[in-house]
């Protein structure tokens, strides 16, 4: 369960909505950088077959960073 949710939810879902922000607010090759390395994050880590002690908070650390770009994609859009 928790493999799809965080293949089909953050690899299908939130990484493209955090890039479309990035891409809205300038194309910062940084901000690409975190959604990027936090979508690889998550994919290494369910191909990897990690345990579930391992593989949820690093799922919550993405969506955390995912979260963090696009609070910084809506103050450069705000400046």
């Amino acid at each position: 369960m928790w493999l799809s949710i965080a293949l089909a939810g953050h690899g299908c879902l939130l990484a493209p909505l955090t890039l479309m922000a990035v891409m809205f607010a300038g194309n910062s090759m940084l901000l690409w950088a975190f959604v990027i390395g936090g979508m690889a994050m998550t994919l290494i880590t369910n191909l990897a077959a990690l345990s579930t002690r391992i593989t949820i908070p690093v799922l919550f650390l993405s969506v955390l960073i995912d979260v963090g770009v696009i609070i910084t994609c809506i103050a450069a859009i705000m400046n």
